[in-house]
Order: C-alpha cells, then structure tokens, then sequence
C-alpha cells in the first residue's frame, strides 16, 4: 500500500525527472480562464498582441449550456471508464462557446481518453481563441498522435519566425511530461537531432532512454557533453546515476574513480564521490572517503553523511562524536541529534535514542518533531508509556485531536503495530464521521492490516468525493489491484492518476504493477525502471525484481535483490515478497 506520508522520503534529482508541465492541466476550470499556475495559458492582454476576430466574438454561457456542461464533466469525472460522448460534449461546447478556459478542458480530455488527432484540432482551436502561446500544446498532441516529424517540422517553423521566442527545450520539457506514452522518445529523438547542442534537450532524451532502457545510448548523449565540460559536476552525477539505476554499478563506480584520478583532491568531488558509495551501500567506502576530504568550508554538509555512515556501520559512540563538533551553530547541532535520534530509532536503538532527542531544547525548530521521535522510543518499549507522553505531547504544543491522531498513527504503524492504528483512527472517525483526511489514512493503514476491503470501500467514499483527486486514485486503484476481479477498473483509475501526477514514483509503480499482474511484463519495466530511479522503497524494489525475472532479465533480478539487501530498511518490505523470490529467483540457474 503506498504510505504517501512517507513521500518526502522520494530522491528527486533535479536532472533525473521529467518536467511535469502537463500535470498542471489537472488544475483547469470552465472558467473563462485557467487557474492560476497554468501562467502559460492565462489570457492577460498585451499591447503586442491585440485581440484577434475569433476572441473578439467570445459570447457568455447562458444557464442551460452551463448545466449540460456540468453535467457532462461529472459524467466524465466519475465513470470508471471515461465516456467518449462527455468528450464530445465537452469539445461541443468550447467550439461553440470559444471560451479559452472550456477549450483548456476539452484539450485536457481527448489527451485523457487518447483522442491525439481530436487534441491537435482542440489545440488549435484554442489557440486562435487566446492570447496566450500555446504551440506546445499542439506540439504535443502530435507527438502522441504518431506525428513526430510533422512536430518537430512545426517546432522549428515557429522558432524561426520570431527569434526572441523561448527555446526550443520548451517543447521537450512538454513532451516528456507524458514520457511514458508512446511517440514521445521518437519525437525527442528528433528534436535533438535538431537541435543537439541544447542541454535540456539532451536531459529529458537521456531520462527517456534510460527508461526505455536504451542506456549506452543515453550514457553516449552524456559522454558528449562531459567532452565539452569535463568538470561539470551535475553532469558526472547524471552518469553515475543511469549507471547505478540501471543496476551497472561497477561502470557507476568507474566514473568516479577516473574524475578522482584526474582530480584527486578536489574536495567537491571526493563529497560526490561519497554519496555515490553510501548510495551504494558501500559504507565502510564512503566513511573512508569523508575523513579524507579537507575543507572546512563545507564540514557541516561532511559530517551529515559521516554520522550517517557510522550509523549504518553500527559505531554509535562514533556517529554521536561527530555532533560534538564545536564550529556547529545550534540549530545545526539540533538538526544533526535530530537525524541521529531517527536512525538509531531506525536500528531499533531505542535508549540511545531517546537520550540525543533529549538534548534538543523545547524552543528549537526540532522540538516537536524530537518529542514526537522519542514517543516512538516510548511506544516501542511500552504503549502506555508511550500513551501518556503524547498526552503531554499535545498538551505542551497545543495540538488539536487530529493533529494529535495523526502524529500517533503514524507512530504505531513505526513499530509495526498496525492494528493498534487502526483502532486509534476507528475511534476518531466515529467521532468525527466527515474528516477526509483521517479516512484516507485509516484506508492506508487498513491495507497495511491486509484490510484490502475496508480500504477500498473508504477510499471509494473519498472517491466519490473527489473524483478528481490523484493521490486518491492511485491509493484505490492500487488497492483495487490485489482483487483480481477489479483489476480492469483499478487500471482506469491508476491511468487518471498517472496523467495528473507522471512524475510521481508512487504512481507510475502502480501502473508497473497493474501491467505485470496482467502478465505483461515487458511493458511493466520502465514504469518500474522510473519508479526505483527516483525512490529506491522496499516495494518498488521488490516490484521491479519480480518484473525483471518474469520479463526473462533473471541476472539483473538476482542482482537487484543482492543490492538492494544489503540495507537494512528495505528488507522488511522485500520480505513480503520472500515467497516468490525462493521459489523463482533465489533458486533459478
């Protein structure tokens, strides 16, 4: 079950994911115009741009177009499957009307239910009814209707015509908000070929290959451009991390050990290269490495990692010297307890624990976050104990019962007292019967319980609620998943919600998932390739190992589990998938 209070834990590189510009289309309205962050499609009148014919004849709605409207786009919003007549309605009614808000969702729903040729025609429309730029709508409705080299033609037409008008990689950032759909990695292609000297271009094309899993070509466009800056440190870890996501770790390394060979004492490089070994879970490597680096400049940042590593390394007494560090502001201090306490929570290190959590004073920005960590000592050793220190918890920091029940929710699901959770959650709830979010995570935590029913019947509720609401449709339909009579109707969810949220590892994983329990496991791998790239979890590791032996990659299985079970929290989770790892991976030839 995805555990979305945990997302801040995600590893977002900022060369390593697509642009999500299509995910803001999520947000448009029928009002005349689109919300706030769509600022590329908001009609603001210039004085260069005087307001064409076709937006001069903008007529208002009257009241039975807005009610059949309304009514369409609940029909849309709420079928388990999309209705192709509330599309044509929706196109209908913006023709008609040449509202540019209107024609922003009727564009949003032919992309939705893959009407790519209708889109173009959409776009087009909606073009000569704003004053906003929107080529790359179009451009991105060829690109999904097979027309590569027609976008790529209409791309360079119109950079040509004005040469003040923005990059060209405005259209591969586009176009790799979908970069899962097909026509997108053909287009890019093109639009290198195009145009090979711009460099997010050259980002988006290799994030693209490497979840196609074309990675010596993706590490080829890198190599290029690493002639051009050797030094460019941004671009050395790109290398690095299609190297180590695509589980050629020994070649990751290599780029690491040829930079230090020709930089052997460059502190900003022998950082990276620690990173890249605790990364790894080379530990011992990377402590190595840290103790070597001399510059005081960013001492804080070294001994974050340091502490780190002699965590993982069980040297606690070691790991607590580094805090003793006298050049440390206090709040830097209280941080690193802070991160500390957590990991010694972590190994189960309860007495320890408590004891660093406890030196962070109650007026530090730590504070609540410490006293909530050390509940967590509490619970573990006691639930009683742990009881009466959330009570004076909440009395010291003036929490409401929600913020409370959370807090303690969350706390018990920490030491895998799930059922206890769930009791908490049941008893606020019948209290507070429309609380939203208290369901939403009761149903995380009742798939937690093996629960599945419960779950999706609270998540169904919130559903009908909010059928727009993403995290909400990929919670359900990834709930869905573990019925096999809903799988069909849990992968339309899963599809709306990858269309709001391409970028998110919890999502795309879903989808992975949806397509390899319908046995179709090549086509499962680069959702799964995306999702452990971005947000290395016991689940999506366990996924993707399941969808490379099954897609006949036995090798790289067998190495991913070596890899991944070698840090201590991801074994729980790659646990649950023990059975099938025995029975195939671990014992296959």
């Amino acid at each position: 079950m995805r555990a979305f209070f945990s997302l801040s834990q995600y590893r977002f590189q900022s060369l390593n994911q697509p642009y999500g510009f299509l995910a803001l289309l999520a947000t448009i309205t029928w009002a005349g115009t689109l919300a706030s962050t769509l600022a590329i499609a908001k009609d603001t009148p210039t004085a260069e741009k005087p307001t064409s014919p076709a937006a001069q004849q903008t007529q208002p709605w009257d009241e039975n177009s807005q009610a059949v409207y309304d009514l369409m786009l609940a029909q849309f919003q709420n079928a388990n499957a999309d209705y192709q007549g509330s599309v044509d309605t929706l196109v209908k009614y913006a023709k008609e009307a040449k509202e540019p808000g209107l024609f922003a969702t009727a564009y949003r729903a032919t992309l939705r239910t893959e009407r790519y040729a209708q889109a173009v025609e959409v776009a087009k429309a909606w073009q000569a009814v704003s004053q906003a730029d929107l080529k790359k709508f179009e451009i991105l409705a060829l690109a999904l209707n097979n027309q590569s080299a027609l976008a790529v033609a209409e791309i360079e037409q119109y950079l040509e015509q004005d040469d003040t008008k923005t990059q060209a990689d405005q259209f591969s950032q586009i176009l790799t908000s979908l970069w899962y759909k097909p026509g997108i990695l053909e287009t890019v292609e093109l639009l290198h070929k195009k145009y090979p000297d711009e460099t997010y271009i050259q980002y988006d094309l290799v994030n693209l290959l490497r979840w196609h899993g074309h990675i010596d070509q993706a590490i080829a466009i890198l190599d290029h451009a690493l002639f051009k800056s050797p030094r460019d440190l941004d671009l050395i870890q790109f290398k690095s991390d299609v190297y180590r996501y695509s589980l050629r770790v020994d070649e990751a390394h290599e780029v690491w050990t040829a930079l230090l060979k020709d930089y052997p004492n460059d502190p900003q490089f022998q950082f990276a290269y620690a990173q890249f070994l605790y990364d790894a879970y080379d530990f011992s490597a990377a402590k190595s490495v840290l103790t070597e680096i001399k510059d005081r400049t960013r001492q804080t940042t070294i001994n974050q990692l340091l502490m780190a590593t002699h965590i993982q390394l069980d040297e606690f007494d070691s790991a607590e010297a580094v805090i003793a560090w006298d050049n440390l502001e206090q709040d830097q201090r209280d941080q690193l307890r802070y991160q500390l306490g957590l990991m010694l929570l972590d190994k189960k290190q309860y007495a320890p624990a408590k004891t660093q959590l406890a030196h962070i004073d109650e007026d530090s920005l730590f504070a609540l976050d410490a006293a909530t960590a050390i509940g967590q000592a509490h619970y573990a050793n006691n639930i009683q104990a742990g009881e009466d220190w959330f009570a004076q918890i909440a009395e010291t920091h003036h929490l409401s019962q929600y913020e409370i029940t959370q807090i303690k929710a969350q706390t018990l699901l920490a030491i895998e007292r799930p059922q206890l959770a769930l009791e908490l959650l049941n008893a606020y709830l019948n209290e507070n019967p429309q609380d939203q979010d208290m369901r939403y995570t009761r149903s995380l935590v009742a798939a937690e319980n093996g629960l599945q029913k419960q779950a999706i019947e609270d998540l169904k509720l919130m559903h009908t609620r909010s059928p727009e609401n993403a995290d909400v449709q990929n919670a359900l339909g990834y709930t869905m998943l573990s019925q096999p009579n809903q799988l069909d109707e849990a992968m339309q969810l899963i599809k709306k919600a990858l269309f709001s949220q391409p970028n998110s590892p919890a999502v795309v994983d879903s989808k992975g998932w949806g397509l390899y329990l319908q046995g179709d496991y090549d086509a499962a791998l680069p959702y799964f390739r995306y999702a452990y790239a971005n947000y290395t979890d016991g689940e999506i590791i366990g996924h993707y190992i399941l969808g490379l032996y099954h897609a006949g990659h036995v090798a790289l299985a067998k190495q991913l589990y070596d890899l991944e079970s070698q840090y201590t929290p991801n074994l729980k989770k790659l646990a649950h998938f023990a059975p099938d790892f025995e029975k195939t991976i671990l014992k296959s030839d």
